[in-house]
């Protein structure tokens, strides 16, 4: 999804004669199904956790959990597409936050309060914002990641520094260090600080952060509050990293994913703002960082206080699947308290929502196989871990109608001031009137 030594997760009992979860209430009689459809976000490679448990629960219970391995960029498509038709064929589907608010309102996706009753106490307070329409919870999460800062640990040793920068200040005086032309030959070649800056999730989501660090919010159930003084204050902030203090590259505005990730590689930043799924990718042979990095939460604007946002490809339940206790049942598995365990543990760099997954014996003392298939110590392992939790504990959420049609027009106009086309002000003026007029149609 967007983008553990076996741990055997337990399994709520599925009763002989097809009686089936239902969040304790009296067992529904259902036919078992000879298989169900999981409609992927990606390829199955790049998920080990939910692919040891479509297996493991589909062995328990004699059921084939068929996977559509559907690429990112189709995925809404598709599963609208089957969603809004009344498809059967399948059952379960990896979503995206943005998406279950309307398909909810629709009436397309199968409530899963009985499914949830037992998961949500165990979230970081609000993690479940995203996840309920009208009261009603209509998704559960399943792989996630946080918004970090990576930086170099060799360059802050350099800099004469032992912690990575805290606040804003302290970033920008490390980044200006940083930004350096290594060769002589006229060129910057090693960046301060790099980050998405294309007109699309992540670059939002850095801005977003900060936007919440300072106490603001940007959509706030649908009131439109991007175009305040703490929206404006955000995105000055990082427009400035490019266009006063010149520490972050001229092309950063055209970044994506792909590019921060180069970056990191690359060693051509000496901190970059991504998403966690990196770092499974940083101890490589190929890698001129490799166990000369870390991560931490991004840096506090002044006046603000820490925070994080988080991406996550929730589960959700097609309404018209035949086979909804059994799907309800799967969901429990792979989103519950030990589902969450294997998560972390076989795939790093995703984020478990729920803070005592972290001191679980298993979390805390994974299988070496699991070390070595990242490269990193058991210390290692153990530092970062320890500053996700510190992100999980801070991560700060939003939800609205009509979530992706807003940030697309928003985006752009944040990508425009980023690249000096428009001023801050101007940008989330723009913005807002774009925003508000797309709330008419709800």
């Amino acid at each position: 999804m967007r983008k553990p030594a076996i741990i055997l997760v337990s399994v709520f009992l599925l009763l002989a004669g097809g009686y089936l979860f239902s969040g304790g209430q009296q067992p529904v009689a259902e036919e078992k199904p000879e298989k169900m459809v999981l409609m992927n976000a990606g390829s199955l490679s790049g998920d080990p956790g939910i692919d040891y448990m479509r297996q493991e629960w589909g062995r328990q219970n004699g059921i084939t959990i068929e996977v559509i391995e559907q690429a990112e960029t189709h995925l809404f498509d598709k599963e609208l597409a089957a969603l809004s038709t009344g498809d059967p064929s399948i059952d379960i589907m990896a979503a995206n936050e943005r998406w279950v608010q309307d398909w909810a309102a629709a009436d397309w996706l199968e409530p899963l309060d009985d499914v949830m009753k037992d998961i949500v106490p165990r979230y970081t307070k609000g993690a479940d914002v995203q996840l309920k329409y009208q009261g009603t919870y209509y998704a559960a999460h399943g792989g996630n990641m946080v918004m970090v800062m990576y930086y170099r640990t060799d360059l802050l040793r350099e800099f004469g520094r032992s912690e990575p920068p805290k606040t804003w200040d302290e970033l920008i005086a490390f980044g200006k260090w940083a930004t350096k032309d290594l060769n002589g030959d006229g060129t910057i070649d090693q960046w301060g600080v790099v980050h998405a800056g294309q007109p699309v999730t992540h670059f939002g989501d850095v801005v977003f952060t900060l936007i919440h660090q300072l106490g603001g919010k940007v959509y706030d159930d649908n009131k439109i509050t991007v175009n305040s003084p703490e929206g404006r204050e955000a995105l000055q902030a990082i427009v400035d990293l490019r266009n006063k203090h010149k520490i972050s590259p001229p092309g950063v505005n055209t970044y994506g994913s792909n590019e921060c990730l180069q970056a990191l590689q690359s060693g051509s930043a000496a901190m970059v703002f991504s998403w966690t799924w990196m770092g499974k990718l940083l101890n490589t042979a190929d890698s001129k960082i490799a166990h000369n990095w870390s991560w931490a939460l991004l840096p506090v604007l002044p006046g603000g206080k820490p925070s994080s946002m988080m991406i996550t490809t929730p589960l959700v339940l097609n309404k018209a699947s035949r086979y909804k206790s059994y799907a309800k049942d799967f969901i429990h598995y792979y989103t519950s308290y030990e589902g969450q365990v294997t998560e972390v543990v076989r795939e790093f760099g995703n984020v478990a929502l729920m803070p005592d997954v972290y001191d679980d014996p298993r979390v805390k003392n994974p299988p070496a196989e699991e070390l070595e298939k990242v490269s990193v110590t058991l210390e290692q392992w153990t530092e970062l871990q320890a500053r996700i939790l510190e992100a999980v504990k801070v991560v700060e959420l939003e939800r609205a109608r009509k979530q992706g049609e807003l940030d697309r027009a928003l985006w752009p106009e944040m990508n425009a001031a980023l690249s000096g086309i428009k001023t801050v002000e101007k940008a989330l003026a723009d913005a807002e009137i774009q925003m508000k007029r797309i709330n008419e149609g709800i």
